[in-house]
């Protein structure tokens, strides 16, 4: 590998149709930076742009003479692509979706951010280096070699630590009666009280939508109702809800050995599938497991079809599953926590000034069969996307200034503003409810996201948590294949084909294409 350019599989583009493609999009990014003004290029939707304005108002105030330009766009990646291969038009930095950036390391294209990773900034409980205040379970997720015998350094930084999972309708779950018994836990009739714990009750509760389904038409004046939508256009979400199951049945830190197909077909733990130490790892019984649990809420494999949603949800962009859940024609929506702060323009359906009803993040349900803990109870595990990236361009004009913004964005203050204005979290050990004043309270929504972050027992993420950087296999440093890379057909066979034949389609394409994968990487 030394001396040669790392072959690589692209990553998937993730969100690029998000409702911020209604924001403007500025200039487009058309001409370079000039030195002293910090030229920043990001995307548009999701967490907005109130709190990078603050951000850079307080980085004018303590830097004479320097002035931050900001320039939103829905469609940054693909411009951030054509800019770092051409050297033309750069930006000081970019922020941005899911990118494979490993590839512009090898190029040479990336600004080395040790001098960041390093840096320390101050918390209430005192100074603390950057790399030390990140999560433990992604502070060395962008560190890489340029080539073979190279150091390992940080590239990029993560911006949001999203819960990826299913948003609620507070008023409408609460509101919805039983209409099966589960003993010890509600009888017929009762209503619902808290949301669904388990896969299981969540298909219950979809069953207790459909059966009132007249009563919230003529509710809320809808024509149609589903329980839940999602968008079809990014299925990338539908996964991340079976990444959760996955981990749960798995087991993320240690094997759950409770379940025999766990320990009879090997290939280690949830972490360990994200380090491909062979082809062996696409062989987890929990990527069975999670299939299933997908299959009991969303599909019917007797008419092929989705399930609980609408049928049209194959082709909705986000915005179109956005807009039906705030216009109530659903009671849940597949997405990220930053989805409350998207959906800004839209929550006020009936124009009188509040949110037309309490949304909120539930906890990943159970599925059967997940690692419980020491109480005997299911672990509650969630994942988190922390796939976006933000990279300072090695030739961009103002290369330290832009170092020393990053920094800026890790200071508590910094993380705080963002909790503050968009509801989700950044990946640092910081307490989100210091923001709290007399002068300002968290929304229903911000305090979901925070209290299950804080009652997660494990938070699931795509990186091989707790394995060394010298034991990181090239594959996982490079490439990271997932599920629809080993088997082209994966999504279009959720309608088709029965979890265990899905998975044995996966695990055999791997196997396949391991030779490939390997030989990209070298």
């Amino acid at each position: 590998m030394k001396g040669k350019a790392v072959k690589i599989c692209s990553l998937i583009f993730a969100g690029m149709l998000a409702a911020g493609c209604m924001a403007a999009c500025g200039d487009r990014g058309t001409t370079g930076a000039q030195e002293n003004v910090l030229t920043i290029r990001y995307f548009t939707g999701g967490t907005g742009s109130v709190w990078l304005e603050n951000a850079a108002e307080k980085f004018e105030a303590s830097h004479e003479g320097v002035t931050v330009k900001l320039e939103g766009d829905s469609g940054v990646t693909s411009l951030m692509q054509t800019q770092l291969t051409s050297g033309k038009d750069l930006a000081d930095i970019y922020m941005t979706n899911e990118f494979a950036w490993q590839e512009q390391v090898s190029m040479g294209r990336l600004a080395d951010l040790t001098d960041v990773y390093e840096a320390e900034v101050q918390t209430k409980d005192g100074p603390v280096k950057i790399k030390d205040y990140m999560l433990d379970e992604v502070a060395e997720s962008r560190y890489l070699s340029r080539y073979e015998g190279s150091p390992s350094v940080p590239w990029t930084m993560l911006m949001g630590f999203s819960q990826a999972g299913l948003v609620y309708n507070e008023e409408m779950l609460l509101s919805t009666p039983h209409t099966t018994a589960k003993a010890g836990e509600w009888d017929v009739g009762d209503l619902w009280t808290a949301p669904p714990e388990t896969v299981a009750d969540l298909v219950a509760y979809c069953n207790d939508l459909n059966a009132r389904e007249d009563e919230i038409l003529e509710m809320t004046g809808n024509t149609e109702f589903d329980p839940l939508t999602f968008s079809g256009n990014e299925p990338v979400w539908l996964q991340r809800l079976m990444y959760g199951w996955w981990g749960q049945y798995q087991g993320a830190e240690k094997l759950n050995t409770a379940n025999a197909d766990v320990a009879e077909q090997g290939g280690g733990t949830f972490f360990d599938f994200w380090n491909y130490g062979s082809a062996d790892v696409f062989n987890q019984a929990g990527i069975e497991a999670a299939i299933g649990a997908f299959q009991d809420v969303f599909v019917d494999l007797n008419t092929h079809q989705y399930k609980n949603v609408p049928l049209a949800s194959t082709s909705y962009s986000t915005y179109d599953a956005e807009r039906r859940f705030t216009q109530q024609q659903t009671a849940m929506v597949v997405g990220g926590a930053f989805i409350y702060n998207e959906m800004t323009g839209v929550r006020d359906v009936d124009g009188d000034g509040e949110d037309d009803f309490t949304m909120k993040m539930m906890m990943l349900p159970a599925v059967e069969g997940a690692q419980v803990g020491d109480d005997g109870e299911p672990l509650k595990m969630n994942l988190y996307n922390c796939e976006d990236v933000v990279l300072i361009p090695s030739q961009a004009t103002n290369v330290e200034l832009a170092k020393e913004f990053l920094i800026l964005l890790c200071e508590e203050e910094s993380l705080l503003d963002y909790t503050k204005l968009t509801s989700e979290l950044r990946p640092f050990k910081y307490d989100p409810m210091d923001a709290e004043t007399e002068d300002f309270e968290y929304g229903p929504f911000a305090l979901s996201v925070i209290e299950n972050f804080n009652a997660c027992d494990v938070h699931l993420v795509r990186c091989p948590v707790g394995t060394e950087m010298e034991e990181r296999t090239l594959i996982s440093l490079y490439s990271q294949p997932i599920w629809d890379t080993a088997y082209t057909s994966f999504t279009a066979s959720l309608l088709t084909q029965d979890a265990g034949t899905i998975a044995e389609n996966i695990y055999s394409g791997a196997q396949k294409e391991w030779p490939k994968w390997e030989a990209q990487v070298r």
